[in-house]
């Protein structure tokens, strides 16, 4: 069986060809700079130190699979190169959990099957340019802020589920980006109004999304620009 290694934290530069797994690591989290080639699997990381993240900047070739993340989340960003080939998948993003995703300015992005329950900011956001990526089969429950928030290119949020119990469930600010299949149910908002899907950019397909609407301040699009809408169920 596997041993668990008890860390304060890791922190990493020029790391490549780099494992981390199996380890409890606490206090100022995991650090890894300008580095490719890395793998994060099955950890539990708890950051005490409420000024570091799970941080990584001008990585390439990422997994991170399979951690339990407390306090903040998953910040990644490009500094120099430009970050490129990130897999971020099956984690659990424990309740209340900071930003529990949050990366910009990358591509090649796919965060898949992750579970982020009752976080109370924005669960998952592409910020700055990130393009050529995917969000698909994450189950979200938020309590404040954003689901999803997008910005960049050739994007495609397919088969989340998310209970949405503040503002926008998904808010695209992105050209070319497909929604699809996606289950939301948007519930306990008073106002003053909330939206399943926000789109106000171009080339954008929203296709066979199911969206349950409950309160008197949801709607289930808020729509402008070049958009395709087909096959969507709002009840």
């Amino acid at each position: 069986g596997s041993e668990m290694c008890i860390r304060d934290s890791v922190e990493c530069y020029l790391c490549d060809n780099y494992t981390i797994k199996n380890s409890n690591i606490s206090y100022d989290g995991l650090i890894i700079r300008n580095s490719t080639n890395v793998f994060v699997l099955n950890n539990t990381i708890d950051s005490k130190n409420t000024d570091y993240y799970v941080y990584f900047n001008d990585i390439s070739n990422l997994l991170v699979q399979s951690n339990t993340i407390s306090t903040l989340g998953i910040f990644i960003e490009s500094l120099g190169e430009t970050s490129r080939n990130l897999n971020i998948e099956n984690n659990t993003f424990q309740p209340s959990t900071d930003y529990p995703v949050y990366i910009s300015n990358a591509e090649y992005v796919f965060i898949k099957s992750n579970s982020i329950i009752n976080t109370t900011s924005d669960a998952v956001t592409f910020y700055g340019s990130v393009n050529n990526s995917e969000i698909s089969n994450n189950n979200i429950e938020i309590s404040d802020g954003r689901a999803i928030l997008v910005y960049g290119n050739n994007l495609t949020i397919s088969n989340n589920k998310i209970l949405q119990k503040d503002y926008r469930a998904i808010d695209i600010q992105a050209d070319d980006v497909l929604v699809k299949e996606n289950n939301i149910t948007l519930s306990d908002y008073t106002g003053p109004s909330s939206e399943a899907i926000n789109a106000i950019f171009n080339n954008i397909e929203i296709l066979n999304n199911t969206i349950i609407l409950f309160g008197n301040y949801t709607w289930g699009l808020e729509i402008s620009g070049c958009i395709s809408v087909s096959g969507n169920n709002i009840t």
